[in-house]
């Protein structure tokens, strides 16, 4: 009984690995695009974390003023 439920174990890891595989060769634009939409996400977050700091800073105000000589 044990051999049959290390051959039943056996066969469905290679099955997985098999899935797994088709997923890689024909799916692979897929997996490029999730990973590109990490690496935004990331920039994103870094990017936010930044903006976040430079509000906290008291000396420098944000202007929503378009005139040239206003901070000066």
């Amino acid at each position: 009984m044990k051999f049959i439920k290390f051959i039943l174990l056996a066969v469905g890891a290679f099955m997985v690995l098999i899935a797994l595989l088709w997923v890689v060769i024909h799916l692979w634009w897929l997996i490029l695009a999730l990973v590109a939409l990490f690496i935004s996400y990331v920039f994103m977050r870094e990017n936010k974390k930044e903006e976040e700091t430079k509000s906290d800073q008291p000396g420098e105000k944000a202007s929503t003023s378009n005139h040239p000589f206003e901070n000066d």
